[in-house]
């Protein structure tokens, strides 16, 4: 695949995690019951509404470890 549409399409995954995790933290609760199980399930839900989200950090403060010990692991 060439890098151009690889980036397009990393941009347009973003992009639409950024729409549906923005839905189902901001707005979801706010939504009546649809009769789609998926949206009532969205709104319903108390765990992980919060739980996708705060795995970004904990990666980013993994990965940096990750690095942080291999920096040490290659210096010594």
């Amino acid at each position: 695949m060439p890098r151009p549409v690889a980036g397009l399409g990393l941009l347009l995954l973003s992009f639409f995690a950024f729409v549906v995790l923005s839905f189902w933290l901001l707005l979801s609760t706010f939504v009546p019951p649809t009769g789609n199980w998926f949206l009532d399930w969205l709104r319903e839900d108390q765990y992980y509404c919060l739980l996708v989200p705060l795995t970004v950090p904990v990666t980013l403060v993994a990965s940096y470890f990750v690095w942080f010990t291999n920096m040490l692991f290659q210096r010594n």
